[in-house]
């Protein structure tokens, strides 16, 4: 065979396996072409999400074991006869906080355990612990309870959090200004009860990336009308990515799952939409919102609202995320809800 048509065979193969073999060679096209299906979703009505009932825990196995229900606690403070009615007096100001403590987003690479000893303490009402977030076997609180007003424990993190959920029942009618002081590990920090209206806050503790998150807000008196969302928050892309997580009510107790989308659409939005679902897979709300960064681009807000199964709005939602720039599904959010 000529050197000639040698050489004609050679290019045709070349040129057919880059048009047809899209595992080695990426067509602008088919670029064009995943953008598209990405940014569909985003500028679809609420995500494409629709008001069905789903499967528990959308079916996904790994989504229930991830965000398993905090493990209650028998407070003999909290089974006070005379406390429970308390609680539902809506005279009476309730405060209820969701604290974390270590590697938020998680760190695989982890090898030390970290001691993150510590207290919570009030200066006046009743100080109520309702649950403990992620606690193993060398993590317990210290019971039996000392004083009303201060809740102490000890913990130990590696890759992960440790946390716990309490309730400030104010009582007391006297003019002393109240005071919520949190201690753990090497974090330390005194807030005025007004501030825990609806306080949203991570903080950095130390050089390696442990960090404390509080979430808190004020008692609503309409039963189960309000409480406390959490789970990952996870990069895709340079534009967005997923996230995924439990619904929880004020106490802390895990009532359903939530799983959407987050990124840029058409027009150069922020948005993010999502579902929630109860423990049985029943449709609970459609999420609608938008997400910004804070100080970083690894660490940001997010916000917006629900509606119900006739597209009416029900309630609203605020939180912070982190998303690694690095590691794709390392990320982490929380938040709380209100009904309207």
């Amino acid at each position: 065979m000529k050197l000639s048509s040698i050489l004609v065979l050679m290019l045709v193969s070349v040129f057919m396996l880059f048009t047809m073999n899209g595992c080695i060679f990426n067509s602008p096209s088919d670029i064009d072409k995943k953008v598209d299906e990405n940014e569909s979703l985003l500028d679809k009505d609420m995500g494409g999400y629709t008001t069905t009932d789903e499967p528990e825990a959308f079916g996904d196995q790994t989504l229930a074991k991830e965000n398993p229900d905090d493990e209650s606690v028998t407070d003999l403070i909290e089974t006070d006869p005379t406390v429970t009615p308390e609680l539902n007096r809506p005279e009476v100001p309730v405060y209820f906080l969701r604290i974390a403590w270590g590697y938020l987003k998680g760190d695989s690479t982890a090898t030390m355990n970290v001691e993150w000893n510590g207290k919570a303490e009030i200066n006046k009402g009743l100080l109520l612990i309702t649950k403990k977030v992620r606690f193993e076997l060398n993590d317990r609180l210290v019971l039996p309870r000392k004083s009303k007003q201060v809740v102490e424990w000890k913990t130990y993190t590696k890759p992960h959090y440790d946390g716990v959920v309490l309730a400030i029942l104010n009582n007391d009618t006297t003019d002393t200004p109240g005071t919520f002081t949190l201690k753990v590990g090497d974090y330390s920090r005194t807030f005025k009860y007004d501030e825990l209206d609806s306080l949203n806050l991570v903080e950095s503790v130390g050089a390696t990336g442990h960090e404390v998150s509080i979430v808190s807000r004020k008692k609503v008196v309409t039963p189960f009308a309000g409480g406390f969302m959490e789970g990952r928050w996870m990069r895709k892309d340079s534009l967005g990515g997923v996230f995924d997580g439990k619904w929880m009510n004020s106490l802390g107790t895990r009532v359903g799952f939530m799983r959407g989308i987050w990124g840029v659409n058409r027009l150069g939005q922020n948005v993010m939409f999502g579902k929630w679902i109860d423990l049985n897979g029943r449709f609970q709300g459609l999420l609608s919102g938008s997400w910004g960064y804070g100080a970083t681009p690894e660490k940001g807000w997010l916000k917006g609202v629900w509606v119900n199964k006739s597209l009416t709005t029900t309630g609203h939602y605020e939180g912070k995320w982190q998303a690694s720039q690095k590691k794709k599904n390392a990320g982490f959010f929380d938040g709380a809800w209100r009904k309207k």
